[in-house]
């Protein structure tokens, strides 16, 4: 589930982030914890047991797209060379 940043406060030198988020039930839920800083976040919880959740970055999709761009890229670059050396063997014929 995304989990949004409400508010961050030091604890014991630590610093302390609470997100809330809604679960698959519609329940709105709260987690606070040390891990986290992001404004959004993937919170991934046991749904027999919501207190027990886990913080991600959601960093993945963004490098898959990143990736996938860079390929993109790199097959459009390929072609126009290909292009470029057919062109040169057509005049040189």
């Amino acid at each position: 589930m995304e989990g949004r940043l409400q508010r961050s406060h030091w604890s014991n030198t630590v610093e302390q982030y609470t997100y809330t988020y809604t679960d698959t039930h519609g329940v709105q839920r709260e987690r606070t914890g040390s891990d986290g800083g992001a404004e959004l976040v993937e919170i991934t919880y046991v749904p027999e047991d919501p207190k027990i959740t886990k913080v991600g970055r959601r960093t993945t999709g963004k490098l898959v797209f990143g990736a996938v761009l860079v390929l993109l890229a790199g097959v459009v670059l390929l072609a126009g060379v290909a292009f470029v050396i057919v062109g040169v063997v057509a005049l040189a014929l």
